[in-house]
């Protein structure tokens, strides 16, 4: 009672992949993957405010921060800055069978033509509440 707590987390139904016109098909399935992320619920980090009070915590501030990522160069880096590798992106999305192997090289070739050719677009949104246990007086 009367301590604090801080939570965050990443809510990936936020995360959305743009490569331009080149293969949007493929975009929307990477989307609509990410709406589940490592078989749990991807937006928990806008729940967390509601999860905390759910639990009897009262909330003392929440925010949230979206990462955006416009340009990148795969030839020098293989992420984005403060990012994850689109390679590893791919490989976690067949290893969960919610895409083929058959697209995986596809995915990961199509967005680093589209970052050469700057036609990439990223983004991610995190989430974060600071909660307590308020302290209850007898009397």
């Amino acid at each position: 009672p009367g301590g604090l707590l801080s939570l965050i987390d990443t809510d990936w139904s936020t995360f959305s992949v743009g490569v331009g016109d080149s293969d949007a098909e493929l975009s929307r399935q990477v989307r609509e993957a990410m709406q589940i992320e490592r078989r749990r619920p991807s937006n928990i980090g806008r729940r967390l405010g509601e999860l905390a009070t759910g639990l009897g915590l009262e909330l003392i501030g929440h925010t949230s921060a979206t990462q955006n990522w416009n340009e990148w160069n795969p030839d020098e880096s293989p992420a984005p800055d403060g990012c994850f590798s689109m390679s590893s992106l791919a490989e976690n999305l067949v290893d969960a069978g919610q895409i083929g192997d058959d697209d995986q090289e596809r995915f990961v070739s199509t967005v680093h033509a589209a970052a050469r050719e700057g036609r990439f677009a990223m983004t991610l949104t995190m989430f974060a509440v600071v909660a307590t246990h308020a302290v209850r007086t007898h009397g």
